[in-house]
């Protein structure tokens, strides 16, 4: 950031600007040196920068133009430094009269201290009557020698009235022929900036340029009439560019090429900047890019061309930079391994080689890292990825090779003890270890052939098609590694077996053997069965045997010859079909019993076993199996019921209990008066249940004593030792007939006895009142109900010994209870 301050007349002027943390101040006594030149810098500043105005003093932001700037302040003006008066002053001419400068405290001035004024008389602005036509131009000369595309910017007010003074922009070659600037007609009052208007392009490389302003009026009366100018800036852009920024690269230094860049931007688009490569020149057969790839170590450089003059800067500027050759790095070819090791076979080119593992399930050991063929060992089988760089200074190049490490597999094809089979299959069998197994036949009789259940299996099924010894490969394959082992196993035809078709043998417990016996020999055994058989010849096809239990057997024809065994099985059911169902036996309380037994298929009779001395018993059809026996007398009897089919004989046996008939005697009906009891007497068995129990001193004895308070009925269970059973019943009338018992004396003295008045009975009548007076009719106790606490007392007091008089009342009856009570205290 820049700062110009306190740009006056009197010249007291320091200038600062900041570069990067340094400091450049210029002081008092270089003022001499700024002021002389102040009214350009001024021009040029407030056309190009932001200005602020803080009194009289000027305070500029400056924002930095670029050092290579193309376009340029030609001339510029501001008329600060111009003395009050008329022109020509500060080297302006005039063309008619009127025009002059006018000041801040004159009508119309624009800004600084003073401003131009042109127009008739242009008394500040001030109002003036004008006859005729007039026209005033006030005007300058400059240099626009090697100078194009010129433009013009300044600050103007104060036209007259609207649409008879008008203001415009001229220019002349010569300072008396003058021109328009196009569409520069200005009027009315308003203070304005009138920015880069383009003037003609005769005035380029005119070293006597003039441009002025003019200010007519076509009416006979004007009022207000002039105009006010200030800050007058020519830009134009110079014939010959400038010399580029210096180039710059992000890497001076790199492998194979380096990128060189702008070091800034043209300003104008009529200028074109062009790499000049190793030297510097005129040249635009190089590249006008920004940034430039160069691809040897030297000094490169860049000019400046205009492609409106056809000139080129007077200089380039440059850049110098350095470009290696990078190593090739060949990391030879990658492969597979069958342990965990790998040789390298990487091919050197300059610099210095390093191997490093860069992708792998383990890790990786290495003799000798910087040699191209060494040999790496890793710690886990897998897919690796090993990276060959090499390093030339700087420049590194690296290549990758891919190693698969695998397990060697060891193949085993004789996993199984047996090689011999009596079949045309079997079991092949071998001990996995890595990777993908595969059986397959190698040798075999001719024509022989060989199906696998699961080729890829260790333990599988093989099946042939002729008898004979075949031989047998398995091959583990794990990655590019693979290892093969073999076995030979022998398959033969067994011998014939056959046992003969089975067999029932019914009632009959021997049978005889028909078996086939083809080559070798056989012989006989029993597999299975209820109990061990006899097996008479067990050698002969023809054997028979013996049991001595009817059911189920399996039996075992084997036979032999020199090299293998076959067997078939027999099963021989022998039975008896008659299973007697004799039912079941029971204890009657009667002499006679009905049976339950179930015929099967043969022929069936009851018949009397055992039973008590001189017990007979007759059958209704001794072969009807539900038939109905009757007995003399009582006793435990056994009976049997005895099938017959043919030779077949089946029986069992049933045993039934018969008894005397039970019966219950519970007594006579009977009646007594509420509150008595009565003694019951029952009969007929060993064990006696009463019910209800409500009322009975036990329900579990034949003799209880009843206490019913209502007429109740008693049922009696009779029970005899053989469990037989009978029943009866009692009832007994309950009388409701106030079967009072009245106690008529007492003696209350306190020793335990008759020391309360009693009353037999009366809790069963609660509803009764009970009063007692004494021999003069007085009242002396009542109660209802009375529950026979009346202990001789009156009013807590103890009554005199004597006699006293009760009455008793009940409302169930129209009698009434009277007699003499005696108290008697003496002990």
């Amino acid at each position: 950031m820049g700062y110009f301050s306190n740009c006056n007349f009197a010249c007291i002027c320091t200038v600062s600007w900041r570069l990067g943390d340094n400091f450049l101040v210029i002081k008092k006594e270089l003022c001499d040196i700024v002021c002389p030149i102040r009214k350009n810098y001024c021009a040029l500043y407030k056309r190009l920068l932001h200005i602020r105005l803080i009194g009289i003093a000027c305070v500029i932001f400056m924002t930095t133009l670029p050092s290579n700037a193309q376009y340029q302040t030609l001339f510029g003006e501001d008329f600060e430094s111009c003395a009050i008066g008329n022109l020509p002053i500060c080297n302006w001419n005039v063309s008619g009269s009127g025009s002059r400068w006018t000041t801040t405290s004159g009508g119309c001035a624009i800004s600084g201290l003073y401003s131009l004024a042109v127009g008739s008389d242009a008394n500040f602005c001030e109002y003036n009557v004008d006859f005729g036509l007039t026209d005033r131009i006030a005007y300058i000369q400059f240099d626009a020698t090697a100078w194009h595309d010129l433009t013009l910017s300044f600050d103007w007010k104060c036209i007259g009235e609207i649409g008879v003074d008008y203001g415009r922009v001229v220019w002349s070659p010569d300072g008396i022929t003058w021109s328009n600037v196009t569409g520069a007609q200005y009027q009315n009052q308003i203070t304005t900036t009138r920015d880069t208007l383009v003037l003609d392009p005769s005035l380029e490389n005119d070293p006597s340029a003039f441009i002025g302003f003019r200010w007519f009026d076509d009416a006979a009366n004007g009022v207000f009439p002039g105009f006010v100018i200030d800050n007058i800036n020519i830009q134009a852009e110079p014939d010959t560019p400038d010399v580029p920024d210096p180039p710059t690269s992000a890497f001076p230094t790199a492998c194979d090429s380096v990128i060189i860049s702008w070091g800034g931007t043209p300003t104008s688009p009529n200028i074109i900047w062009y790499w000049q490569d190793s030297v510097c020149g005129n040249s635009t057969a190089f590249s006008d890019s920004s940034n430039y790839s160069v691809f040897a170590t030297g000094t490169y450089y860049i000019a400046a061309f205009n492609i409106l003059t056809g000139l080129w800067s007077t200089g380039c500027d440059s850049i110098s930079v350095t470009v290696v050759s990078p190593s090739v790095a060949n990391a030879g070819a990658g492969g597979a391994s069958c342990d965990l090791s790998f040789a390298f076979s990487a091919t050197p080119s300059i610099g210095i080689g390093t191997w490093s593992q860069f992708f792998g399930p383990g890790t990786s050991s290495f003799l000798n890292p910087n040699s191209p063929t060494d040999t790496v060992t890793v710690s886990t089988y897998g897919a690796y990825l090993f990276e060959w760089t090499e390093a030339n200074g700087n420049c590194v190049t690296s290549d990758m090779i891919t190693v698969e490490f695998f397990e060697q597999p060891v193949a085993d094809a004789n996993a199984s003890s047996v090689n011999v089979y009596c079949a045309l299959s079997g079991t092949i069998a071998a001990n996995p270890s890595v990777g993908i197994g595969t059986w397959s036949q190698i040798s075999g009789p001719s024509g022989g052939t060989s199906a696998f259940a699961n080729a890829n299996s260790a333990f599988t099924n093989v099946t042939v098609d002729s008898s004979g010894a075949y031989g047998y490969q398995w091959v583990e394959v794990n990655g590019a590694c693979s290892d093969t082992d073999t076995v030979v196993i022998s398959f033969f035809n067994p011998p014939l077996a056959d046992a003969g078709p089975s067999a029932n043998v019914l009632c009959d417990t021997s049978f005889t053997f028909a078996a086939v016996l083809g080559s070798g020999s056989g012989v006989w055994t029993q597999s299975n069965g209820p109990a061990p058989s006899t097996i008479i010849n067990s050698t002969s096809p023809n054997a028979s045997v013996n049991i001595n239990t009817t059911g189920l057997y399996v039996f075992l024809w084997t036979t032999t010859d020199s090299l293998c065994t076959n067997s078939d099985t027999l099963v021989v059911i022998f039975e008896d079909p008659l299973i007697a169902d004799f039912g079941t036996g029971n204890t009657e309380c009667d002499l006679d019993f009905t049976f339950n037994a179930t015929t099967t298929i043969g022929a069936g009779l009851w018949t009397q076993s055992s039973g008590p001395f001189g017990g007979i018993s007759s059958f209704a059809l001794a072969t009807d199996p539900t038939t109905t026996v009757t007995v003399t007398q009582p006793g435990s009897y056994v009976y049997t019921w005895t099938e017959t089919l043919g030779t077949c004989i089946d029986s069992g046996s049933v045993s039934v209990i018969f008894t005397a008939p039970v019966v219950a005697n519970a007594g006579s009906d009977t009646s007594i008066s509420l509150g008595n009891s009565i003694d019951l007497f029952g009969q007929g068995g060993t064990s006696y249940i009463w019910s209800p129990s409500l009322g009975l001193s036990d329900s579990l004895i034949y003799n209880p004593i009843a206490s019913p308070i209502v007429t109740t009925t008693y049922g009696l269970l009779v029970i005899d030792n053989s469990g037989c059973f009978d029943t009866d019943s009692i009832t007994i009338t309950v009388d409701v007939d106030y079967n009072f018992v009245v106690s008529n004396i007492m003696t209350p003295n306190g020793d335990g006895y008759n020391d309360l008045w009693y009353i037999d009975n009366i809790e069963f009548y609660p509803e009764c009142d009970v009063a007692i007076y004494n021999r003069y009719g007085n009242l002396i106790y009542s109660a209802s109900p009375y529950n026979n606490e009346w202990d001789g007392t009156h009013s807590g007091n103890n009554l005199p010994d004597g006699a006293y008089y009760y009455v008793l009342k009940c409302p169930g009856t129209s009698n009434v209870f009277k007699g003499a009570i005696t108290i008697f205290r003496r002990k």
